[in-house]
């Protein structure tokens, strides 16, 4: 599971990096580009909740094992709903542009920074589990001769 919230964040990660960077508008599907990006972020969480499903996990276990990526995914849809209706009330306020790509630099950075702690995370682990399977193959080793 640690690999596909890692597959997930990356995901999510390069469509904000596309969405501050101006190459992806949220122009694909025709609706507002606010929820098209809030899109993204839900259908990351139906593919958690689907598969946490299908692997038989409870799905409050993996909230527990997982809280700050679903917590961002969830401020994700959230900040991005919030901005559909902001471009609407003012329209002619051009400080909510800075504000909005402020937000979405935000989200962007907090990806950068679950991407790389779930990276170090796999690393540890499979340091700890190659490491206790080298200790154990040598103790095998010597008690055979």
């Amino acid at each position: 599971m640690d690999c596909l919230f890692l597959i997930l964040s990356i995901v999510c990660f390069c469509s904000l990096l596309s969405i501050v960077l101006n190459i992806y508008n949220g122009d694909i599907l025709g609706i507002n580009n606010n929820i098209e990006y809030s899109l993204w972020y839900i259908t990351t969480l139906a593919i958690i909740f689907i598969y946490s499903t299908f692997l038989k996990i409870n799905f409050f276990n993996t909230l527990i094992k997982y809280p700050i990526e679903i917590f961002i995914f969830v401020i994700g849809i959230i900040l991005n709903i919030y901005w559909s209706y902001a471009w609407k009330l003012e329209s002619n306020d051009y400080r909510h542009r800075t504000e909005y790509y402020d937000t979405q630099v935000f989200l962007c950075s907090i990806f950068f920074f679950i991407i790389v702690r779930r990276l170090d995370l796999i690393k540890t682990n499979n340091y700890k589990t190659n490491n206790y399977k080298t200790k154990n193959s040598n103790k095998l080793h010597t008690t055979q001769i």
